[in-house]
């Protein structure tokens, strides 16, 4: 038997204890999945898939169990436990999380903390890459086994380790794609899919990243002018953005405004903001068109952004801004911040709705404090003075918790498949479509992975595994109408591939409309999986629009 040869392997599945402090801990196990590193290999070592299982409510849950594919490529699957614990569907049905190999708690685990994550802008991104590979190569490992063939693989296994004769998939953004193609070679496994927020296998998501980036300025705007009021509060709306961007290098902000350094950075920092939401940006548009720093810092500064004087006003004051939806907010406006004042929930992404760290921080804070729930805890925090929190916040011994996304998996990933099938001349043709004023910011993600991708050795998949074929396994597709990332024309294109699609554009939301929690979709979602034969019931969709912040 020679190393080219395929493994010969029998997954296996072991519970073990969970490695994490859970805010929700009831009903939930983990285990590993043991299974090859390259499947393509007969010496290939076995690595290790972590899984969570969030058990059903019901006694008796049905036997088809949600597989949920996370994002990214390298995120895990963390910052979807306290989310999925909570959603209606876990009424009747086991939720199986997995963290893909080369990330989370899985192991061997990817991470480059070289870089410091990943993101739309890097310090020295290719010389960090190059020393995360070099280290990672000496630590044994072999890249070719961190694709999305591979995660595919890990998907069936687990369900063969389990004793599964039928799963559900539920994919978001860059777990679209894994799911799709678990769907290809596996279509009797799976039962049904829903797919928030869909990249295609089928397209060159890089090269398409730019006017991705310019087009949903466009959509945003559009949507703005086919408003009245927006319209006639935020008129010209490209035309104004494309006027601050010309004069910002000449005439920067005044000093204590701290959105942007440059005009590419300021483009880069309203892409932030719609990839968030984007009621507020017309209105933040329009107040840097009209040097209204005031009302500018007030509907998208935040905390550090904004230090104005004191006595500098608005010109228009702005209407408290209302819910997109009944489950997304946007924060009632406010003049400069006080970083003088304390408050202990800066100290929090979002205390409410924690994610991340801020679940083990204010499970562990509800221990120290003998806090029943969480809003006993806020209540006593309230209590306490800015050196009584600061003293008990660092007397928290936090668990150790894996970057939530693992680069090395990032780029195994991409330039396996992404990479070889753009030149970087490609994307400055196709940036060419795009106003001079977006700069460099939509073209440096690609660019800068074609340079990570020469040094990064991964083996290319072949133009043959980026063709789609029809599939029948029922789908739900949901998309916003504003998302950057993975536009909507990608949710449509998937559904031409697709034979029972049900597609629901959701107006005015971003990338990923589960995290919302929004309950228009948690409820088509739950209708989706009892019964993937019928449409759900989307007429909920008809009570959603764009509240955009106007003045008074």
């Amino acid at each position: 038997m020679t190393t080219s040869e395929p493994a010969v392997y029998t997954p296996t599945f072991a519970q073990m204890e969970c490695p994490f402090v859970a805010l929700y801990s009831v009903n939930i196990t983990c285990g590993m999945l043991t299974v090859p590193e390259n499947r393509g290999r007969a010496d290939s070592r076995m690595i290790q898939v972590f899984v969570e299982t969030i058990h059903a409510l019901s006694d008796e849950p049905l036997p088809d169990p949600i597989v949920v594919l996370p994002g990214g490529p390298g995120d895990d699957a963390g910052h979807a436990r306290a989310l999925f614990y909570q959603l209606p569907v876990r009424a009747n049905r086991d939720i199986l999380l997995i963290d893909p190999r080369g990330t989370g708690f899985s192991q061997p685990n990817l991470d480059c903390f070289e870089n410091g994550g990943i993101g739309f802008y890097y310090e020295n991104a290719v010389g960090a890459a190059k020393d995360c590979f070099d280290r990672l190569q000496k630590d044994g490992i072999d890249f070719a086994g961190y694709t999305t063939a591979e995660q595919v693989a890990d998907v069936a296994d687990l369900a063969a380790a389990l004793g599964l004769a039928q799963i559900n998939l539920h994919g978001g953004s860059y777990g679209t794609r894994v799911a799709v193609q678990v769907a290809d070679r596996y279509p009797d496994l799976v039962r049904s899919m829903m797919l928030d927020g869909v990249m295609p296998a089928n397209v060159v998501a890089q090269l398409e990243e730019p006017l991705n980036v310019y087009n949903v300025f466009r959509r945003v705007f559009a949507d703005c002018a086919a408003d009245a009021a927006c319209n006639a509060a935020n008129p010209d709306l490209m035309a104004r953005m494309l006027a601050v961007v010309d004069r910002y290098d000449a005439e920067p902000f005044p000093e204590g405004v701290n959105f942007a350094e440059s005009s590419s950075e300021l483009v880069a920092y309203i892409f932030g903001q719609i990839y968030g939401g984007t009621a507020n940006v017309p209105a933040f548009v329009t107040a840097i068109y009209e040097e209204d720093f005031v009302t500018a810092c007030a509907v998208l500064g935040g905390v550090g952004t904004c230090a104005l004087p004191a006595d500098t006003a608005a010109t228009a004051p702005l209407t408290e801004t209302v819910a997109l939806t009944d489950s997304i907010s946007v924060s009632e406006t406010n003049s400069a911040v006080d970083g003088a004042l304390f408050n202990w929930r800066d100290y929090f992404t979002n205390p409410e709705d924690p994610y991340g760290s801020d679940i083990d921080r204010i499970t562990l804070l509800m221990r120290n404090l003998d806090a029943a729930t969480p809003a006993d805890l806020f209540i006593k925090l309230d209590g306490l003075s800015a050196e009584q929190f600061q003293e008990l916040i660092g007397s928290l011994e936090i668990p150790a918790t894996p970057d939530p996304a693992s680069e090395g998996v990032y780029y195994s990933v991409w330039c396996s498949e992404e990479g070889p099938f753009y030149s970087t001349q490609a994307v400055q043709d196709v940036a060419a479509r795009i106003p001079p004023q977006f700069g460099g910011f939509p073209t440096e993600r690609a660019t800068e992975l074609k340079e990570i991708c020469n040094l990064w050795h991964v083996p290319p998949v072949s133009a043959a595994a980026k063709v789609v074929k029809l599939s029948f396994v029922p789908t739900l597709i949901v998309n916003g109408t504003h998302d950057p990332i993975t536009p909507p024309m990608w949710a449509r294109r998937t559904a031409a591939y697709l034979d029972q699609v049900y597609v629901e554009l959701f107006p005015g939301f971003g990338h990923v409309i589960l995290s919302t929690k929004n309950t228009c979709m948690t409820s088509m979602m739950q209708a989706f999986y009892d019964d993937p034969s019928q449409e759900p019931d989307n007429s909920c969709l008809d009570e959603l629009s764009i509240h955009w912040t106007l003045p008074e």
